[in-house]
């Protein structure tokens, strides 16, 4: 339950966010999806994650502008550092450029995103009690997709992002590689203000 609510608080800050400040420069986003691991995390099999990102952005002209967000998502693993169940958690703060620029149909824009990624990734055992954690470190992240346009100042934007995280489990002596990329297809719903 603890988990959910911060999906929860996010929808809810989209849906009540009608107020209007600085001519439509602001945009608040939440983004569900699913993430596909492009190889093993510390050596074992991966499965796919589900997660979601709480972003904000503000655009400095009409088709450019800057984003920042909060990030979860979680993966799991049959065996993994030995141990049989394994949740691997990846938490922190993305940032970056975003380019959004209409189509010939008036609703759809096309979205381009590129920035940093400041995250850790935690490995769990099925109790929660925390295995390894690689600490933050500096990633990268690409994205690209669509914007929907809704009535009301939302809309949908369905993407594509590719993510890299470079991190390193220290178990006892010797150090585990703990390198997280995946592909991750989302549909976030965002709201102007």
């Amino acid at each position: 339950m603890e988990k959910v609510k911060p999906i929860l608080l996010g929808v809810f800050f989209l849906m009540f966010c009608n107020f209007s400040i600085a001519q439509n420069q602001w945009t608040g986003e939440f983004r569900p999806g699913l993430s596909f691991p492009t190889d093993e995390i510390a050596g074992s099999d991966v499965k796919t994650g589900f997660g979601f990102e709480l972003t904000i952005a503000y655009n400095f002209s009409e088709s450019l502008g800057a984003y920042a967000g909060w990030g979860w998502k979680e993966f799991k693993a049959n065996d993994a550092l030995g141990v049989v169940n394994v949740d691997f958690e990846e938490t922190g703060y993305t940032f970056g450029l975003q380019f959004m620029h209409p189509t010939w149909i008036s609703s759809l824009s096309y979205l381009l995103r590129t920035g940093a990624v400041y995250n850790h990734l935690e490995a769990e055992d099925n109790s929660g009690n925390r295995i390894a954690n690689t600490g933050h470190n500096f990633g990268w992240q690409l994205e690209g997709g669509v914007a929907i346009d809704l009535s009301g100042g939302f809309s949908l934007r369905p993407s594509i992002r590719y993510r890299s995280l470079p991190g390193e489990f220290e178990m006892g002596i010797t150090t585990v590689n703990a390198d997280l990329n995946y592909i991750s297809f989302g549909v976030g719903l965002a709201k102007i203000f």
